[in-house]
């Protein structure tokens, strides 16, 4: 017996050091999924495994071996599958047909089980996932297979969270040294810019005066050419003006208690007649809001660079019935941000890098890609959080929430 565990125990190390070295360069449950469920199956002398991800209101089964090899791709409602009371109690589950409803137990024959445990992957607090593991005979797993499996989660859980925290620290890393690059190239440029804008509207001026005491053909021409540099110049002092606030060190700018009634208002009335060029504009304002601490100006610009990114998402579509909502709203302890629109959609590959810096799924002759960095880095400034759901074909939403401010 004691060659046995000794064994055992020489086996699941092997297999953690395995999923360890997989798991090395991979950060995505689904690319070690199918490893994950191979080594619980060895560790455990399953018949099968799955490994499920939690999408919403649903587990999709992304990975099985052994006899659970049908429920690859599999997709089942949370409230009707084993992995959903995993969810709820947040607790592992074993299974034995023998101890459960009658439907419970028809759907364990279906699917083959005759006995199974399925076990929470938790990252920060949210579980991602479960893996499970099945057998082909009544009641072959008891408490310390429990437990065991739910070492191996644990493990799981804690490696992903490790490369969570590398990409997040190369992030940083990552946005420090693009700040200085950045803040030398607003530094060097903003200068003569000014100084050309300056010289280009009074070349503007001096022109419009010609052209009234002597028009011309030719200084109409002149002043058309001149009109157009002076809005290629314009457009790319505002991009500076991006890149100026990209940079900034929150700790600088004092940060103060902002109501956010008001400012949704001027946001509005900035962009209402620019989004009925092309949708309807949905707006739905509680009239008493959470206050947010926070720079002067910052929820403007998480408004306007939302909503602006809206409506170049519906630009892109073609002419129909489309629509731009706008929600805020008082939820729990903080303000609720919602920006809807039937745009587009951003392609699930690229979902991941929106909020970098210069990444844009526009062409080129948009702008830089800064906008909604820049929101992502106001609203983690703040200790908020701002989450993306979009489909190809059907548009977008940004969720955010911003922390109130306490009152004393």
């Amino acid at each position: 017996m004691k060659e046995q565990l000794k064994d055992g125990d020489v086996r699941v190390a092997q297999a953690y050091r395995r999923l360890l070295a997989l798991l090395a360069d991979n950060t995505s449950l689904e690319r070690v999924a199918m490893t994950a469920a191979g080594l619980a199956c060895e560790i455990l002398g399953a018949e099968g495994a799955s490994v499920t991800r939690v999408e919403g209101t649903e587990a999709v089964y992304v990975a099985a071996v052994g006899t659970a090899a049908h429920l690859i791709y599999r997709r089942l409602r949370l409230q009707e599958s084993f992995t959903g009371s995993v969810v709820e109690s947040r607790s592992p589950l074993l299974f034995d047909p023998r101890r459960v409803s009658a439907e419970s137990a028809a759907r364990a024959r279906v699917d083959a089980i005759r006995s199974g445990m399925v076990c929470p992957i938790m990252v920060e607090g949210e579980v991602l996932g479960t893996i499970g593991v099945t057998a082909a005979t009544d009641a072959t797993f008891d408490e310390h297979d429990l437990r065991r499996l739910r070492e191996f989660a644990d493990f799981l859980a804690l490696t992903l969270q490790r490369n969570r925290d590398t990409e997040r620290l190369e992030r940083s890393y990552h946005f420090s040294r693009l700040g200085q690059l950045t803040g030398f190239i607003v530094q060097e440029l903003s200068e003569p810019l000014a100084t050309s804008l300056a010289s280009m509207v009074r070349a503007r001026q001096s022109l419009a005066h010609a052209q009234a005491t002597q028009p011309s053909p030719e200084l109409s021409t002149v002043g058309d050419e001149l009109g157009i540099s002076l809005a290629q110049l314009e457009s790319i002092h505002r991009l500076l003006t991006d890149l100026r606030a990209f940079v900034v060190d929150e700790h600088e700018p004092i940060a103060a208690p902002q109501d956010p009634v008001p400012v949704v208002a001027r946001v509005v009335e900035h962009l209402e007649a620019r989004v009925a060029r092309f949708a309807e504009f949905d707006v739905q304002v509680e009239p008493v809001l959470p206050h947010v601490r926070m720079v002067s100006g910052r929820i403007w610009q998480i408004l306007y660079n939302l909503l602006i990114n809206g409506i170049e998402a519906i630009a892109e579509r073609p002419r129909g019935h489309h629509v731009l909502r706008l929600r805020l709203a008082g939820k729990g302890d903080g303000l609720q941000i919602i920006v809807e629109d039937s745009g587009v959609g951003i392609d699930p590959s690229a979902q991941r890098f929106v909020f970098e810096p210069f990444y844009t799924t526009k062409n080129a002759t948009r702008r830089a890609g800064l906008g909604l960095t820049l929101v992502w880095q106001y609203v983690h400034a703040v200790g908020g959080s701002i989450e993306l759901k979009s489909s190809p074909g059907v548009g977008s939403t940004f969720d955010l929430w911003l922390p109130a401010e306490r009152m004393e």
